[in-house]
């Protein structure tokens, strides 16, 4: 079964997951696509690595505790972890 994201165009099935990270210290990108792949994805996912990675464990810890809703996982610094186009 697919995978829908929502993204700036409306709901599409994930086809490709990209990463983009530079050094330690750098911001890291995780980029969603649809089955267009371009130079701009649909849904970009940014911050530091530390903030990804706390992002992305906290939704795995929910997800396998069965959680009926996600409402937040990681602390936003002043800023959105996720942002849309």
């Amino acid at each position: 079964m697919p995978i829908d994201v929502k993204g700036r165009n409306g709901w599409f099935n994930l086809r490709k997951v990209q990463v983009c990270r530079g050094p330690v210290g750098t911001l890291t990108q995780i980029k969603l696509f649809s089955q267009r792949t371009g130079i701009d994805a649909p849904v970009v996912i940014e911050g530091s690595r530390e903030e990804i990675l706390l992002l992305l464990t906290g939704l795995l810890e929910k997800l396998r505790a069965g959680d009926e809703q996600i409402t937040a996982v990681a602390p936003i610094k002043g800023r959105h972890l996720v942002r849309h186009g």
